[in-house]
């Protein structure tokens, strides 16, 4: 991601950051609070929308039935895709035309966890496969960890459909999906961790940096850390080098984040949870959210 700054700007991020007093007031590993939102989005498994900064994300999710992986016939599967608005300016904020595969690829890997054997229906013929498309709607810093929290939020809000299988008298298969929105499984997503990007400015390390911070930043390290504060991932994401004791000082904030910011989640989804439940009527989605906002 590429900002055009004056030397004076970056040198400025940079004494601050060394000072340990950012230009917006944080600490070094200060993150900003986030906004969650989640079932916004109609014709969708799950959806969940969110901001942090002005950076802004939205994923939906859809359970489809379809053939497993030959090499997993007992396994449901996942299939991820990013991409950036084409209403916005977003997309011109990154210099790699790859930047969405890589997105979707560290995605792909925090699922890792999940037990994709209870995405089964019929071992070798039948799936459950989850499709998860993210749509990044501005993109000002920090996509990663933005996007990680989103998918969560989203896999949160899932609801599968319950499916019986009988055999229809003739050696074949038939399949009944239900159609009770109450006739439904959640996904068992407490294995999947949140991203938490560290920044390298100078001698220090940073946590959720601004786009002008990022323009400052020498290299990164992406970090996926679970509840439990182990590390199911790391990518150091840039060409810069990282001395050994400053990555182990940035996985260390890496895991205090990421399991702050899983406990931020998780509180924030359970307050919706006992919103809705007060207010079933009160409008929601996507649509009328832009609407209220013009």
């Amino acid at each position: 991601m590429t900002l055009a700054l004056s030397r004076f700007e970056q040198e400025d991020i940079a004494a601050g950051v060394a000072a340990n007093l950012r230009s917006d007031g944080r600490l070094r590993t200060d993150y900003r609070p986030f906004t969650v939102e989640s079932g916004i989005v109609s014709n969708t498994s799950g959806s969940a929308r969110v901001r942090l900064g002005l950076t802004d994300v939205l994923v939906g999710v859809k359970a489809e039935i379809g053939e497993p992986d030959q090499a997993k016939p007992t396994q449901g599967r996942f299939e991820v895709t990013v991409d950036f608005s084409s209403t916005s300016a977003s997309a011109a904020a990154f210099d790699d035309d790859n930047t969405e595969t890589e997105l979707a690829s560290a995605i792909a890997r925090t699922l890792k966890g999940v037990d994709l054997s209870a995405l089964c229906i019929v071992p070798g013929e039948q799936c459950w496969v989850i499709y998860i498309d993210a749509l990044i709607l501005v993109a000002a810093g920090n996509a990663y960890d933005v996007l990680s929290l989103a998918v969560r939020a989203a896999l949160a809000n899932t609801r599968i459909p319950k499916v019986e299988v009988s055999d229809d008298g003739h050696g074949r298969v038939e399949l009944e999906v239900s159609d009770d929105p109450h006739h439904v499984t959640e996904l068992d997503i407490r294995a999947v961790p949140v991203i938490v990007t560290l920044s390298k400015i100078g001698a220090f390390h940073i946590v959720d940096a601004t786009i002008e911070e990022e323009s400052c930043a020498k290299s990164r390290v992406h970090v996926a850390v679970d509840s439990k504060g182990a590390f199911c991932m790391v990518t150091k994401a840039s060409a810069g080098g990282i001395e050994p004791q400053l990555l182990f000082d940035a996985l260390e904030s890496a895991k205090q984040v990421g399991q702050h910011l899983l406990s931020q989640l998780e509180a924030t989804l359970k307050q919706e949870e006992r919103a809705l439940a007060m207010f079933p009527n009160s409008q929601r989605g996507f649509l009328t959210d832009l609407q209220s906002a013009t």
